[in-house]
């Protein structure tokens, strides 16, 4: 097994991009403890997303008018332009 350094391993970088898992994995495939090798289950993380009544508004107006509109206009000069 080759890795290109060992900083996968050290704490700062433990958590990142399932490094833990791999030095683990590793670990126990060098000890042959073959059953222990797997992908360990990660516990889930409250991840909300926490906006103001102004940024709900923008959001609302960007998405239910704005967009809906720009896809109306393009496809009008798109008919028009064939026409």
């Amino acid at each position: 097994m080759v890795f290109g350094d060992s900083d996968f391993a050290a704490n700062r970088f433990f958590k990142f991009q399932a490094n833990g898992d791999l030095f683990m994995n590793a670990i126990s495939w060098l000890a042959e403890e073959e059953d222990l090798v797997s992908i360990r289950v990660k516990s889930p993380e409250d991840r909300r997303l926490f906006l103001s009544e102004t940024q709900s508004k923008i959001i609302l107006i960007f998405g239910v008018v704005l967009l809906p509109l720009s896809v109306l206009a393009a496809a009008v000069a798109v008919y028009k332009q064939r026409k």
